[in-house]
């Protein structure tokens, strides 16, 4: 639900033009412009596009989805086993070159088979960091986990590698779960983080 169609079509972009969705985890919060229909009838909201995911990630939930048809809250049925039965999910090793320039890297801990994304470019780079932070304060406080994490030492030694690989650096990150600004470059800030924006 919401206008997310409509502002594509209001930047000029159909549905139909895109050639690639990248699911970097397959939390009902990440896969809900997957499909659109209702009821019975969900189908891939990118007809043309193959969706990417992390081949460990899909497989997890699948086995999860074949004991329990609420996996995921719903969004399994009807946001992930759709694009299956279109034959549109292309399942990746990690880390994967999507296209050139265009990485899926591991990311583990939140999800076992999470990924951040990578955009190598001439002008730099720019990383989604996908749930690998959740809030601010895990800039300030490195440590502190969701609830939502299945292995929260992962997520933790996963959250300082990547801020520690950024930090200092020309790097842009963008941030899922943050209010806006959500893009920035990673700073050391005494014991932890800071994001300062960029535009």
């Amino acid at each position: 639900d919401g206008d997310f169609l409509q502002r594509l079509g209001a930047l000029g972009y159909k549905p139909e033009d895109f050639d690639i969705v990248i699911n970097t985890h397959l939390h009902a919060d990440h896969v809900g412009w997957n499909t659109i229909g209702g009821g019975t009838d969900w189908r891939p909201t990118f007809p043309n596009a193959r969706y990417v995911v992390p081949e460990r990630e899909l497989s997890h939930w699948r086995s999860r989805f074949a004991e329990d048809a609420h996996t995921l809250h719903g969004a399994y049925a009807d946001s992930v086993q759709p694009i299956i039965d279109a034959g549109q999910y292309d399942p990746v090793e990690l880390p994967a070159e999507i296209l050139p320039g265009l990485w899926l890297e591991p990311a583990p801990g939140h999800t076992g088979g999470m990924a951040t994304v990578r955009l190598v470019g001439d002008g730099g780079q720019l990383v989604f960091l996908a749930d690998v932070l959740h809030s601010p304060i895990q800039l300030a406080t490195p440590d502190l986990t969701s609830n939502f994490c299945v292995d929260r030492a992962q997520a933790r030694a996963t959250r300082r590698r990547l801020l520690d690989a950024c930090a200092e650096t020309e790097t842009i990150v963008a941030t899922y779960h943050f209010p806006p600004p959500v893009f920035g470059q990673i700073v050391k800030s005494g014991a932890g983080f800071r994001l300062v924006p960029v535009t």
